[in-house]
């Protein structure tokens, strides 16, 4: 069912073709979530359900890949467009606007396209480029507007603790970004109680490519109803500065959680520690991956098939898919107690292990590398320990692996209140409102 918000207001326009009749197309992208509309477009045109004339698309230029490949990478929208025999104009290179861009022309029809459809297309499309096609554009963004208004909804959603968001199509402002009329929107929940923002992106394309289906096959009675967008209800989701990664060890671990669901797939979390070298200055060291590891007492770590390969090559998956690899039992078991005694042996907070509680532990396996665990509440239909993140690895950038000096040193410079527990374990305990890390009492 379509989905209007009640805080949206009456809009009209008028469409002159009858229902599945789109003319022409012109269609704006450039990754796999726009190559998800764009093949239930073409789907639907070769199925009979839409009679389109032509279609053309607009992606940013190729980039090259590096100095000793020559070979340019072209956008996922641009290959798959390739691939199916469409005519593929490039957007400017090294601009945010079509100010100086040329719009194309359909090589069939005479005049000018039909109608423009924007999803992921990261320019802002300019007044005579909107007045060159015959009825504007619409946008497919995702979220349930006027909320999360900019080019990170779905970081944004993930980050605030949302446990549901949307996918809205709307026409595109000829002055502001996702400031149009809405055509139609249609929420979704966001699965589970730690969602990424893969799987928000997984769910959006779920929702939005069956409802661009119905409002071309109908668009003139959906461009009709078009509501207007209430301003004053809005919110923004800008793009995330590189400092956004920045781990400064003041908040609550949830929020570094969800920060690396949210954004660990495009901006890493990392921290300036200080090394064993006798370096005055103190290291970047880097979380690769993020927070992609789930340690869930008494004690499982799901890898990526990538991380997999580097590990055990002989065991890897050829895909990306996700696989499970257990912690060896012995040292499965010493932190399962470990975490499970916390409380009765002391440890900040009057003693409980509380949502938001890291750990530092030291692996028995890989004696130079310390992992970080960050409790989240008891993993959902478990009586365990309770669900942790634990980061891929802790390395500096350049992938050395990290000695146990090196990482008490790093939490002392980042959390200098903070108490080690021996060469094993470190214990962090939130209080309320921002972490305030405690020395903790107990023993490894």
């Amino acid at each position: 069912m379509v989905f209007l918000s009640p805080i949206l207001r009456q809009a009209s326009s008028a469409w002159p073709h009858p229902p599945r009749v789109i003319p022409s197309l012109l269609f704006f992208g450039s990754d796999n979530f726009s190559v998800s509309f764009l093949r239930r477009i073409i789907e639907d045109r070769d199925a009979g359900r839409l009679h389109i004339g032509e279609i053309q698309v607009v992606s940013p230029p190729d980039k090259a890949s590096s100095r000793k490949n020559r070979t340019n990478n072209v956008t996922p929208l641009k290959q798959f467009a390739l691939e199916h025999g469409l005519t593929v104009s490039d957007a400017p290179h090294r601009e945010k606007t079509l100010r100086n861009w040329t719009l194309p022309a359909p090589s069939v029809a005479a005049g000018a396209f039909s109608l423009g459809i924007v999803a992921s297309f990261d320019y802002f499309i300019t007044p005579p480029v909107l007045a060159g096609l015959e009825h504007g554009a619409i946008n497919i963004h995702p979220s349930l507007l006027p909320q999360w208004r900019g080019a990170s909804p779905l970081q944004h959603a993930v980050i605030s603790g949302a446990r549901s968001s949307g996918i809205s199509i709307q026409e595109v402002h000829p002055r502001r970004f996702d400031a149009g009329n809405v055509l139609a929107a249609r929420p979704f929940d966001l699965p589970g109680a730690r969602p990424t923002f893969a799987q928000a992106l997984d769910r959006s394309m779920a929702a939005g490519v069956p409802l661009l289906a119905e409002v071309l096959a109908d668009f003139g009675t959906f461009r009709q109803r078009s509501v207007d967008q209430d301003d004053t209800q809005a919110s923004l989701a800008p793009k995330f500065p590189p400092g956004t990664g920045a781990l400064a060890w003041d908040r609550p671990a949830t929020h570094y959680d969800r920060l690396a669901r949210g954004v660990g797939h495009q901006l890493p979390l990392w921290s300036h520690f200080r090394n064993d070298k006798g370096s005055p200055e103190p290291q970047r060291v880097v979380f690769h991956g993020g927070f992609d590891v789930v340690f869930s007492g008494p004690g499982a770590e799901v890898f990526d098939a990538e991380y997999r390969q580097q590990e055990e090559p002989a065991g890897a998956e050829d895909d990306e898919s996700p696989v499970h690899w257990s912690l060896p039992v012995a040292e499965r078991q010493e932190m399962a107690a470990y975490l499970a005694g916390v409380g009765s042996r002391g440890g900040g907070s009057g003693g409980a292990l509380v949502p938001g509680s890291a750990v530092g532990f030291r692996s028995r396996t890989k004696g130079s590398e310390y992992r970080l665990a960050i409790w989240c509440g008891p993993a959902e239909g478990e009586a365990s320990v309770g669900t942790w993140l634990v980061p891929r690895a802790l390395a500096p950038e350049r992938r050395a692996k990290m000695s146990p000096t090196v990482f008490r040193s790093a939490v002392s410079t980042a959390a200098p209140n903070t108490g080690f527990t021996g060469d094993r374990f470190l214990l962090l305990q939130p209080e309320e409102g921002e972490v305030a890390a405690t020395p903790a009492t107990a023993n490894a």
